[in-house]
């Protein structure tokens, strides 16, 4: 049996790799040029062609996590062109399936923001309260928080003592997390209006709130 020297066989093993690599190098650098262009599409008002893009990138996405930002980008057009109903059901699917956190956390603020342009904001405001404490460290955490905040602002005096009760219920577990500050803030917020409204006592509960954010 015919046997070749050793620095032959790593020289081979070597030379296989990098032709590899190269190969997968070119292959991901194409589907960036390629990714560039769709997105200007979709920047230009043309949804549909961008869809189609997208979907085409999607199946030769390099990584598993680029089809899942694919399928993100995809979702958010047919949300956007009032294809609602599909867009729906591709952030269901994305926030069960995506490969990381942050993805399944923005297919389901996604998924609330189109119920909630829907006019279905008392009831989601739950989902909202969910979100925030299950992705307090992410923007759709914050970004629902922040939608709780308007939505109480909005509503009657009941509605702001039900989030601020919400919001002294939850507060402990979220103490170690950015938004800690951004509910004491808003708590202050209220109390300092309250003060300025004629309720003298609301005062010294704003100063509290306010040195504690400090």
């Amino acid at each position: 049996m015919k046997t070749f020297p050793l620095h032959i066989c790593l020289g081979f093993i070597l030379w296989m790799v990098v032709s590899i690599g190269c190969a997968r190098d070119s292959r991901t650098l194409k589907w960036e040029v390629e990714l560039v262009d769709v997105e200007e599409r979709e920047l230009r008002g043309y949804n549909d062609e961008a869809l189609v893009g997208y979907r085409a990138l999607e199946g030769r996405s390099p990584t598993l996590v680029d089809a899942d930002l694919m399928r993100l980008a995809q979702a958010r057009i047919l949300a956007r062109t009032n294809r609602r109903g599909d867009a729906i059901e591709l952030f269901a699917n994305i926030a069960h399936t995506a490969h990381r956190r942050s993805e399944r956390a923005r297919a389901h603020y996604e998924i609330l923001d189109i119920l909630d342009r829907a006019g279905g904001e008392h009831l989601i405001r739950e989902r909202y309260r969910r979100l925030v404490l299950t992705y307090p460290d992410l923007m759709p955490g914050s970004n629902a928080l922040l939608r709780l905040e308007a939505s109480a602002l909005r509503g009657d005096s009941m509605e702001v003592d039900q989030h601020l009760q919400w919001t002294a219920e939850h507060y402990e577990r979220l103490t170690q997390t950015g938004l800690a500050d951004n509910m004491l803030h808003f708590a202050a917020k209220m109390a300092l209006r309250r003060y300025l409204a004629g309720d003298k006592e609301a005062e010294s509960v704003a100063r509290q709130l306010l040195q504690a954010v400090n």
